[in-house]
């Protein structure tokens, strides 16, 4: 296509693609004009904010290592983007709809408040790429782009990076998106190219309707002394650009010629001034000391020297959003001791630099050794981003959206630790509705009527159990025979709770027998078959404790047959009304009525327990909850598991083995009293400790596999107003 570009100059005018330094794009690796040839590959990142120091030194020293290891220029580019919610909203719609008209009215709240939470927090997504370059012979390209990438990709692995290589379209769609590319043709180049370009302005440049200003920080431009991860606070600026870092490895032997010839110079001068009587000038010594030490590191080989070019571009949609973002970017600079300024009458040439292709064409560079380059370690981020995931928030160190599916992760189960009043309640019912809508059916043991409400909006199912209501669960209830001895596991674990002491080995062989013994008997068996049985066989002390489920005020609850069913895809299992000490036992009959529900029917369902530490007193009780977290993942189960008593789980194995167990695991505002605990269970860091200690309600870290982040829960009014815990909220609002 010949496209014109507008100038003042009656000059000749060439297509865009002329302009454009690309010739073609094959499956594997960007082929420029003058056959040079580039692999492109995409890292991932790491919230360095969150590190210990001891942590963020070994990060720092595994990029000195990759960078002292190569032999060849590299470009680093950092893209920032305004989140586009399009596709994310369409899916999130999608899902929505399978919910039926029950679901519709929230489902609308919920898509509507996505979409201005974007646009009112102006988030953005960021994305890091390597560019690999070889110049050489068409046939080696591929051989030897392959063989550098893969090193590349080893050397930053060390740092706990992931390296993963694009090729063909994805190559196509980055240049496209660089270069507000036409998009359209079968030739990879007609569609990269713009449709116009204008460069005509000395400082700007245009690609069709985007403007761009590209600004460089020239040799003396830097700040006598950086700190690690100094560049966070330009990857962290909420405008859309672009970040490139050209490295060129330079001649260190040539460096230490230069090196040793300026240290005489600098010896003449200090000895003269010796000489004269003049006192010693400190800056004089300052530059001889440290041109010394460089010296001697050169010499001995533990630092290498490289040419180093920083260059950002921002992007805006008219001039005058341009002139706005180029402000904010200057003033950012400033903060940070930088000179900058604006590529004038260069701004083709610097932005093409910043292009992903690997060329720096203006060298506006500055010698660094390897110690500060390492100092520039720019893979710092702390996104969580997916696209099939719920929202949980913004982070609350970049102002991205924080979106996941926890079921992408090797289990998905969630462990909440909160002290009273952090917002644990508010954020599992956020959750727990949202994955709703998403797909996953919910069950939920209640034991403070919170989630009832929040069932009845929705059309979902509640279930009352007290010593009153006409709701019963059989625990004795069994199918198959084949799983008796799965069963009496169960049931002999369940009267250890229910005689709310651990029982001996003797005792537990007559329940054993009891169990086998009262199925044999009959097909149906209830809770009064298998104490009769223990009676029988001698065990009258475990038999008169365990008479008063069958006998009295409580024997409706679990002494009869099963009258309730999960007929719902949102169940609440109400146990308010429950006495304190029938609780655990309560939540262990339920929980083993679940398993067998789940093990006949698995599907995506999500199983909220609160107050979990309760289970955890019984050893019996534990050991299951431990094996039923275990084995969740098999069922295509997510277990959620809530607590305030951090150290009634933490000091039990088995609730440390449920906490590890965990893939998702959300820490709130804690207590100084519980964070030594926390710190040591989640090996927090200095920061992580110091974040949990005093962020505001609604706050906290959210673990997810690896991934640390920052969080801000985000929830809509209507969504609100329908799941808030706030007792002053609450009586404000009788509906609710």
């Amino acid at each position: 296509m010949a496209v014109q570009i507008a100038r003042k100059r009656n000059k000749p005018i060439p297509a865009t693609q002329d302009v454009v330094d690309i010739l073609d794009v094959t499956d594997d690796y960007i082929i420029l004009k003058n056959f040079e040839y580039r692999a492109v590959a995409r890292v991932s990142t790491i919230n360095f904010y969150l590190k210990s120091d001891e942590e963020k030194e070994a990060i720092l020293a595994g990029f000195r290592a990759f960078v002292d290891s190569i032999p060849y220029p590299i470009q680093i580019l950092i893209q920032s983007r305004k989140l586009d919610i399009s596709s994310y909203l369409a899916n999130l719609r999608e899902k929505f709809a399978e919910r039926g008209e029950e679901a519709k009215e929230i489902a609308e709240s919920e898509l509507s408040f996505v979409k201005q939470l974007v646009e009112k927090n102006k988030i953005l997504q960021k994305f890091f790429y390597i560019i690999i370059p070889f110049q050489g012979e068409a046939e080696e390209a591929e051989r030897e782009l392959n063989l550098r990438f893969q090193l590349s990709a080893k050397a930053l692995e060390k740092c706990g990076l992931k390296v993963n290589r694009i090729e063909g379209e994805k190559i196509v769609d980055l240049l496209v998106e660089a270069n507000n590319g036409a998009g359209k043709g079968e030739l990879a180049i007609n569609r990269i190219a713009p449709k116009s370009i204008d460069s005509s302005n000395s400082d700007y440049y245009k690609l069709d309707d985007l403007y761009v200003k590209t600004f460089l920080i020239p040799s003396n431009g830097y700040p006598e002394k950086v700190f690690g991860g100094w560049l966070s606070r330009i990857l962290d600026m909420q405008e859309s650009f672009d970040f490139s870092i050209h490295i060129h490895p330079s001649d260190s032997g040539l460096m230490a010629g230069k090196l040793a010839r300026d240290i005489k110079k600098l010896r003449r001068t200090t000895n003269y001034d010796q000489y004269i009587g003049k006192n010693p000038d400190m800056l004089t010594n300052i530059k001889l000391i440290d041109g010394e030490e460089l010296l001697n590191a050169l010499l001995r080989g533990s630092e290498k020297i490289f040419d180093v070019s920083f260059y950002l571009t921002t992007r805006a949609t008219s001039k005058k959003k341009l002139e706005q973002a180029s402000k904010a970017v200057q003033m950012i600079f400033s903060s940070m001791l930088l000179r900058s300024h604006s590529a004038n009458f260069q701004q083709e040439e610097a932005f093409k630099s910043v292009l992903p292709i690997g060329r720096d064409y203006l060298h506006s560079t500055r010698n660094f050794n390897s110690s500060c380059l390492s100092a520039c370690f720019p893979f710092i981020s702390s996104e969580l981003s997916a696209k099939n995931g719920i929202i949980y928030g913004i982070n609350k160190h970049n102002n991205t959206l924080v979106t996941f599916d926890r079921f992408s992760l090797e289990n998905a189960n969630q462990i909440v630790f909160a002290k009273s009043g952090a917002g644990k309640s508010f954020a599992v019912k956020l959750d727990t509705i949202r994955n709703w809508l998403c797909g996953a059916d919910v069950i939920v043991i209640d034991p403070e009527n919170e989630f009832t409400a929040l069932a009845e909006a929705i059309g979902g199912q509640v279930i009352e159990l007290s010593a009153s209501s006409k709701d019963i669960i059989n625990p004795c209830e069994l199918e198959d025979i084949k799983n008796l001895r799965a069963k009496s596991l169960y049931l002999q674990g369940l009267f250890a709770t229910m005689l709310a002491q651990s029982v001996s080995g003797r005792t537990k062989s007559i329940f054993d027998k009891a169990i086998t013994q009262a199925y044999e008997k009959k097909k149906e068996v209830y809770l009064a078959d298998v104490i009769k049985e223990i009676e029988r066989l001698g065990a009258k002390d475990a038999s008169l404790g365990l008479e008063r489920f069958i006998r009295g005020s409580y024997s409706g609850l679990f002494n009869g047959k099963t009258n309730v069913e999960l007929n719902n895809s949102f169940t609440v299992i109400n146990i308010q009304n429950l006495e304190e000490e029938l609780r655990p036992v309560a939540m262990h009959v339920i929980l083993g009525w679940i398993w067998e529900i789940i093990r006949k029917n698995p599907k995506k369902r999500i199983l909220v327990s609160e107050e979990t530490w309760q289970l955890l007193q019984y050893p019996d009780t534990a050991r299951f909850l431990k094996s039923f977290a275990k084995r969740a993942r098999k069922y295509y189960l997510g277990l959620t598991t809530i607590t305030q008593d951090v150290e009634d789980v933490l000091d039990n194995p088995d609730g440390i083995a449920l906490a590890t167990n965990s893939s998702m695991q959300f820490l709130l505002k804690q207590s100084a009293q519980a964070i030594d605990k926390i710190t040591e269970a989640f090996k927090l860091s200095v920061g992580e400790r110091t974040f949990i200690l005093s962020c505001d309600v609604g706050e906290g870290l959210l673990f997810a596999g690896n991934e640390h982040v920052a969080l801000k829960i985000k929830a809509s009014g209507d969504m609100y107003k329908l799941i808030t815990t706030d007792p002053t909220e609450l009586f404000e609002d009788e509906d609710v």
